[in-house]
């Protein structure tokens, strides 16, 4: 067990949400987590584990998030930043064969998400739906997360952006300025690369394609017979980009302060 000090996991944490380590489309509010084993992955959806009366509670979609633009990561190491970069621009529809030769003269990068959106269902809505409806026996889902010895977890609200910000530093601490249209022959029309001047430190890469970045998420048991929502605190978890969580799963320490890696 190891002390992660790794900024990208972390810095939504404060605003109580969980990070998707690699950001990409699909995943929603209501969406059902599965952990079995070693493993986690997304399963389906709540209205997969109750009978045919069960009605999924409302989910407020494409509310403006204004608190969440402009939240900046740490530094992160270039070689992290780029590989998160490509992945990003992979997801948006883009290529990032070239990207490192532009970079090259960059030794840290932050990320900052533009235009924030987020989905939400209240989970007081969603807890009101749980004290109505039946399990649906014959959901495997049931027997395996709920009745065995699984745990099964519902996001209540997601956090989404088209547009994402980076910033280059150079190894003496100065911004480091790179070629926008260079860039944006590297990266395809499906991106848009934008800055303030053709040749800048602060690069926006923008997509067609919302991808999710962020989550809060509960998890669901069983109390005196009846289906409910435990808390899951921010920390608890990082997704990645397959719908699984990372082997490094993130807890808080009991006093809130460390993120312990197990």
């Amino acid at each position: 067990m190891g002390i992660c000090k790794d900024p990208w996991k972390t810095y939504l944490n404060g605003l109580g949400f969980n990070v998707v380590r690699l950001p990409r489309e699909g995943l929603n509010p209501l969406d059902l987590l599965g952990r079995q084993g070693g493993g986690t992955a997304r399963v389906g959806t709540l209205d997969d584990i109750f009978d045919g009366s069960f009605e999924l509670p409302p989910v407020r979609e494409n509310q403006e998030a204004a608190s969440f633009s402009g939240q900046q990561t740490e530094k992160l190491s270039l070689g992290l930043g780029l590989n998160l970069l490509g992945s990003i621009i992979g997801a948006m529809g883009g290529q990032s064969l070239g990207l490192k030769a532009e970079y090259k003269k960059a030794k840290k990068v932050t990320f900052m998400f533009e235009q924030v959106l987020t989905d939400t269902a209240e989970a007081a809505e969603v807890g009101k739906s749980l004290a109505t409806a039946e399990l649906d026996a014959a959901s495997p889902f049931v027997e395996e997360y709920i009745l065995g010895n699984g745990r099964l977890f519902v996001l209540t609200s997601t956090l989404k952006a088209r547009r994402i910000r980076v910033t280059t530093e150079g190894s003496s601490g100065t911004t480091v300025d790179l070629e926008v249209p260079v860039i944006q022959q590297a990266v395809g029309a499906k991106v848009k690369v934008t800055a303030n001047s053709e040749q800048s430190a602060a690069i926006s890469y923008e997509g067609k394609r919302y991808l999710t970045f962020g989550f809060q998420l509960f998890e669901l048991g069983l109390e005196g017979g009846q289906l409910r929502l435990f808390m899951s605190p921010a920390n608890s978890i990082a997704l990645n980009q397959l719908g699984e969580i990372s082997r490094s799963d993130l807890i808080l320490d009991p006093q809130g302060l460390t993120v312990l890696e197990v």
